[in-house]
């Protein structure tokens, strides 16, 4: 996975990410509920696992009305 600029006030909520989703953290394709590797989270719990970080690190806005 590409380096990103460390954020520190998302360390913990990378740190919590990686652990739902286990090897998936390395796979972008996996993240987003591509075919996954052996060994990690179902499709489902990764996705949801995402877009639970994406919510709380606020990058993440509904756009639902």
């Amino acid at each position: 996975m590409t380096q990103y600029t460390n954020c520190p006030s998302l360390r913990d909520l990378r740190r919590e990410l990686r652990g739902k989703v286990g090897d998936a953290f390395n796979s972008m394709i996996t993240l987003l509920g591509g075919s996954g590797e052996r060994g990690t989270a179902s499709r489902a719990k990764t996705v949801e696992a995402v877009l639970d970080f994406a919510e709380a690190s606020q990058r993440f806005q509904s756009r639902a009305p």
